[in-house]
């Protein structure tokens, strides 16, 4: 809307050129009616001009004061248009080239200039909160007053933010979350290494605090990167290519080792008279074949965890799928308490990685001889907390061993054991972009282990 100075101005404007059309007709008129009363001309026919020549110069003023009303207002909703964001209006140009005409064109060629130069923001921004949106780490913007600028969705996930029918960040006015008091406390530049900043989430992660300046106020720029995540990954990929390296090579040695070995009990059992050097040597040659063929499944197991494929995901009702598991181990006293739950995932692999973990539980419960053959019972529960399920498998066994390799491959307390059991919990659980970690239980001896699975994907 216009403002009253600017009418003022434009009403002033208006008036001048109003009062100079005036002024322009007002001397001739004057002039002629002397000049008819000097000639002695009828006076009824001085007060027909008059009358005349007053309308029509009254209509001109008029006509002068409506038409120039008519631009400025034209050209003042033009520019107001503009002032507001809206560069959809255009002024009419008229094709004699006038100067109005010049300032009217130059006026749209300005609208069409901030249009474009509209829709190249625009677009620079969805591309902009597409690329920030599939960063894995967080990125937060703050303002002097808390007030949160740019939330990405990784952030929106570790803070636990519900998403509010995806409105912005500033319509939500959502305030600076308390669990990052201490990167308001950072200089610009400075980088922390702290451990699990957001609550609860898990692992180290490195925050780097950066700032920028925004409609002349300076604001806060906060990047978050899960460190565990990237030492996790590149772990991984050490021990897989240790893995197909190892198992080419041992491979090519085993296959060899075992034909040779049963071609020599044959030969044995041909051209060996002695029946007590006989069965020496083909004793002897069976242990070595059948500890060729222990490594060679040694090592195909390790193969697979290295080949494990993306999950496919599909509704498991969590409760029935218990209720299955528990039935493959009728020897074992288990108990279970939750609710009826349904999550998104894979359910041969969870179905897998459950058994491990009853498994493991049931080795425990039995490496431990002071406990009664009745107290070797496994506890397992589980509820729903911020659409996530969380479940503790918890045995009465001796604790935890050696805390410092529990994920490590290859390594294993038991006797006859691989030493991949957890760490394919673990691929699992992280494919489903959850959390498995393994604790001494504080009631009692024994361990814990503790799962967290989105019930629905990231």
């Amino acid at each position: 809307m216009p403002t009253n100075d600017s009418v003022n101005q434009s009403a002033t404007i208006e008036f001048r050129l109003a009062r100079m059309t005036a002024i322009a007709w007002v001397a001739p008129f004057i002039g002629l009616i002397c000049t008819l009363w000097l000639m002695d001309v009828s006076f009824y026919l001085i007060g027909l001009i008059s009358f005349l020549l007053g309308g029509l110069g009254l209509y001109c003023i008029l006509t002068v004061w409506q038409k120039s009303q008519y631009q400025f207002r034209n050209l003042h909703n033009l520019l107001d248009a503009m002032g507001h964001g809206d560069y959809s209006l255009r002024g009419v140009v008229d094709n004699n080239k006038s100067a109005y005409s010049n300032l009217v064109d130059s006026i749209n060629t300005l609208a069409d200039t901030l249009h474009k130069q509209r829709l190249k923001t625009e677009e620079g921004h969805y591309l902009l909160e597409k690329i920030v949106n599939q960063f894995d780490g967080a990125i937060i913007a703050w303002d002097k007053n808390d007030r949160v600028l740019i939330l990405n969705a990784a952030a929106v996930r570790f803070l636990g933010i519900s998403d509010e029918g995806k409105k912005s960040v500033t319509d939500r006015n959502i305030v600076l979350p308390d669990q990052l008091a201490m990167a308001k406390a950072m200089t610009a530049g400075e980088t922390l290494v702290v451990e699990n900043p957001f609550g609860s989430s898990h692992g180290k992660y490195r925050l780097h605090l950066e700032q920028f300046i925004a409609d002349g106020d300076t604001q806060n720029l906060l990047f978050v990167t899960n460190v565990s995540n990237m030492l996790r990954e590149e772990e991984k990929k050490a021990w897989k290519n240790l893995v197909r390296v190892l198992s080419h090579e041992i491979n090519n040695s085993l296959a060899p080792l075992i034909s040779l070995s049963n071609s020599l009990q044959r030969q044995v059992q041909k051209r060996e008279k002695d029946p007590i050097l006989e069965s020496e040597l083909r004793e002897g040659l069976a242990i070595v074949e059948n500890r060729s063929r222990s490594l060679e499944n040694f090592v195909r197991n390790y193969q697979n965890i290295t080949k494990l494929p993306a999950p496919e995901r599909s509704v498991v009702q969590f409760l029935q799928l218990m209720a299955s598991l528990i039935r493959l181990f009728p020897e074992e006293t288990i108990e279970t308490v939750g609710d009826a739950v349904d999550l998104f995932a894979d359910p041969a692999q969870l179905e897998q990685m459950l058994i491990n973990l009853i498994k493991n539980a049931a080795d425990a419960n039995r490496a431990n001889v002071h406990l009664a053959k009745d107290d070797r019972h496994i506890d397992i529960r589980w509820t729903k907390r911020d659409s996530k399920l969380i479940v503790t498998v918890k045995d009465v066994g001796q604790g935890i061993q050696n805390p410092d390799n529990i994920f490590t491959p290859f390594y294993t307390t038991k006797e006859e054991g691989s030493g991949i059991g957890l760490v394919l919990c673990q691929q699992i659980i992280e494919g489903h972009d959850g959390y498995l970690s393994i604790d001494d239980r504080a009631d009692r001896p024994g361990c814990v282990v503790t799962i967290e699975l989105p019930l629905h994907p990231l």
